[in-house]
Formats: C-alpha cells, structure tokens, sequence
C-alpha cells in the first residue's frame, strides 16, 4: 500500500475515532443519566428472602441523599404490598416521588421512561418474578421490585437486588414482565 494511502486511511481512522468520541464521550456518559460509578462502587448487600422492596428502595433512596434505615425499611409489615410500602415510605421519609401512571400494567412506552430518567430520576417498579428470572417454577403472582437506573441506546440499566451488580435489561423483556398499576420516579432528596 503506498504511503499516501495508508496516511488517508489512518486520517479516516482517525476522523471516525473523534466524531464517536464526541458523540459518545466515555462510557459513563454513553450510559444516559446515571451515576453509575457511585452506584456501582456501593457495597451491596443482597436482600434477604421477600425484601426485595424495602432493600431495592434503602439503595437508591440513600445514593440520591435520604437518610433512611435498611432494617426499619425492612421491618415495615406491609412491603410486600407495593401501593401500601411506597405510600408508607414516602411519608416517613419524605421522598420526593412522582406516580406514573400504568394503567394497561405494562411498560411507559420506552421515550416517556427516558425522559425520566433524563430528568434525574430513579424509575422504580414491580414485576412478575416468573417473567423476569425466566423461570416457570414461581408462582404467577410472585412479584419482585427493580430500579431503573440509567439506559443506552438499546436497554435499560437495571438495579437487582438478587444481584450484586447492575445489569441490563432490555424494553421487550421489561415490558413483559412488568406487573404494576403504577411506577414510581424518585428525585434527588435536595430537588
């Protein structure tokens, strides 16, 4: 190849390189609004049995600056009754949260819960636990709690407290597993 040619080709290269950085910058900023690195350096418990609400909503209520108490969460009687536990949690420590409405008990189209997120908010919901751990040994009613936490281009990333890491998800699997009348879009406690 002559020299001329491989200078075009690595000026190409070179072009292409700049416009994904620009477009993309790093991979913290390719993850749409998440603090994703505080998030992630947390020293996650994994909940215990039936505490997936109250655990899922101790982390991200505490990284968006609530002073909150895992045990009194989880020793709140009534978390397992979605409507009862974020009404309860709400009023005992004043959570600055927004319903959305889910009337057909599947998913926000996709923009509207980007928006969300775009706003700074932590998207909470219910899903059906069969449908989310692809597994037909639990019971159809068996619910489990996720955060939203940020998204890129194709999947939304997720807040599991059966997992010790933050996973991806994609809208077709959220949207069929999700079991709820409404979702909850938690704000940073100083907004």
């Amino acid at each position: 190849m002559k020299k001329s040619m491989v200078k075009k080709v690595m000026a190409a290269m070179i072009a292409l390189n700049s416009i994904g950085v620009s477009v993309y910058g790093n991979e913290a900023d390719y993850i749409k609004h998440m603090s994703n690195k505080q998030l992630q350096a947390m020293d996650y418990k994994l909940q215990d049995i039936d505490k997936c609400m109250p655990t899922n909503f101790y982390y991200i209520t505490k990284h968006y600056g609530y002073d909150v108490d895992l045990q009194e969460m989880a020793a709140y009687d009534e978390h397992i009754y979605y409507s009862k536990a974020i009404e309860y949690y709400t009023d005992k420590y004043d959570l600055n949260i927004e319903k959305i409405q889910n009337i057909n008990w599947c998913l926000p189209y996709a923009e509207r819960l980007k928006e969300k997120l775009d706003e700074g908010k932590i998207i909470s919901l219910r899903v059906r636990a069969q449908d989310w751990y692809d597994d037909e040994s639990l019971s159809i009613e068996e619910g489990h709690f996720i955060s939203i936490v940020g998204y890129d281009e194709n999947q939304f990333l997720i807040l599991d407290t059966n997992r010790l890491e933050l996973n991806y998800c994609s809208y077709d699997k959220l949207d069929k597993a999700c079991d709820t009348p409404f979702l909850t879009a938690l704000a940073r406690a100083d907004k």
